[in-house]
């Protein structure tokens, strides 16, 4: 995987599930976190997005936005929204061309169901989670790719497997640094 870290960010221009458009430009000034789900049935990522809601208003204060790209489209989407009750623009990447940029591809079976994945949702489950139903490609990668103000990739993380995501202290470190306000 080629690291994106220290270059301009790749501009895109995804739907979000409301219809609306977002393009990189749009969050110019702005540190834009960006969250690619593996599929939108993946309890580890949406444990990642719980975890990112809990810093939410620390997220905000330090001017960081969240977007959530996910490749599945239409009714999986909405229920999506619904049932995470996502605040969050969720983008819809159907080509995963910004997937691929960033290095998120498709694992093997080993990666994707391992040991690390194993114990993620032997976790997950004890703490009451449940898989959803997901028509998605359960072999594809996600990860998580911070833009800092200027346009540059500031933090790239791409999964080795379902349990692998930073943790959100990382993110805000790195937020926190180049603001100067560690």
């Amino acid at each position: 995987m080629v690291s994106r870290e220290g270059s301009p960010a790749c501009k895109f221009a995804l739907t979000d599930a409301a219809g609306h458009v977002h393009r990189l430009e749009d969050y110019a000034g702005s540190w834009l976190l960006l969250v690619f789900h593996r599929h939108l049935g993946c309890l580890p990522c949406r444990e990642h997005i719980t975890q990112l809601r809990e810093h939410e208003d620390e997220l905000a204060g330090l001017g960081v936005k969240v977007l959530v790209i996910a490749f599945e489209a239409g009714p999986v989407t909405q229920a999506y929204v619904g049932e995470t009750n996502l605040r969050w623009p969720l983008l819809v990447d159907e080509s995963r061309e910004l997937y691929v940029h960033y290095g998120m591809l498709r694992a093997s079976w080993w990666r994707i169901w391992g040991p690390a994945t194993l114990w993620a949702y032997a976790k997950l489950f004890l703490r009451g989670r449940r898989p959803r139903k997901s028509g998605g490609d359960v072999s594809q990668l996600g990860g998580d790719v911070l833009i800092d103000p200027n346009g540059v990739v500031a933090l790239q993380h791409v999964e080795v497997g379902p349990a692998d995501r930073p943790a959100v202290e990382a993110i805000l470190d790195v937020v926190r640094a180049r603001n100067g306000t560690d």
